[in-house]
């Protein structure tokens, strides 16, 4: 494991198209996910049919002269946590992990979420607690940020079809103004572009499927024109 980066997670998904030799992808990702297929749309314009972004517009962008500082903060962080590693990770009941996750999340995720997420990122130990399973690192802030001129040139370079599906209740991490910047690029850029605002948080798609699916099943298949 190691930082993990927008433009990291870019060829990420560019060695898997290469794997499966894939000519043409339809991309779906939330939040983080939701970015790295934005920045790969604009990458990669010729492999991309159409992509689905829930509850994120575009990827934090920061003023360049904010950069040194972000990056010393990342290394230090890395760092830091590199060096608990080797520390036995703190163990728990499985009712209260659940209740730690529904709190980190701020209350962005229901109990069900949680234990949804848990099969995959905890683990039962032998004395029968539970230990949260992932590697820390990726929770630090990226060695290298775009600024909004950057993120505009790949939402130019943009071929494709977008869905945004927003969560009323998700975060805003930048000014509306911005916001309304990069998609008024999307509009004129992109082979088609749809915005829709669906009831709940962040991970509404975790917490009710039923709100986020009929939108974007109809929009991967092309029944929604």
């Amino acid at each position: 494991g190691a930082n993990s980066t927008f433009v990291d997670m870019v060829m990420m998904v560019e060695r898997i198209v290469q794997h499966f030799e894939w000519k043409e992808v339809n991309l779906l990702g939330h939040s983080m996910g939701g970015g790295v297929s934005m920045l790969y749309a604009g990458t990669f314009p010729e492999k991309v049919k159409k992509i689905v972004m829930i509850d994120l517009i575009k990827p934090m962008s920061y003023p360049i002269d904010m950069q040194p500082d972000r990056t010393r903060e990342s290394i230090e962080q890395t760092f830091k946590i590199e060096n608990r590693l080797n520390n036995s990770p703190p163990s728990y009941d499985y009712a209260t992990m659940v209740e730690k996750m529904v709190k980190s999340y701020g209350h962005s995720v229901t109990e069900e979420s949680a234990k949804a997420i848990l099969k995959r990122g905890s683990q039962k130990n032998e004395d029968g607690t539970y230990s949260f399973h992932y590697d820390p690192r990726l929770k630090t802030r990226s060695l290298l940020s775009m600024t909004l001129d950057q993120q505009k040139e790949f939402a130019k370079r943009i071929e494709c079809e977008m869905l945004i599906v927003k969560a009323s209740l998700g975060p805003l991490y930048e000014d509306t103004k911005i916001y309304e910047e990069i998609m008024n690029i999307y509009e004129k850029k992109a082979k088609s572009f749809k915005y829709i605002t669906v009831e709940g948080t962040h991970h509404v798609h975790l917490n009710t499927p039923e709100a986020v699916a009929p939108d974007i099943s109809n929009f991967l298949s092309g029944t929604d024109q």
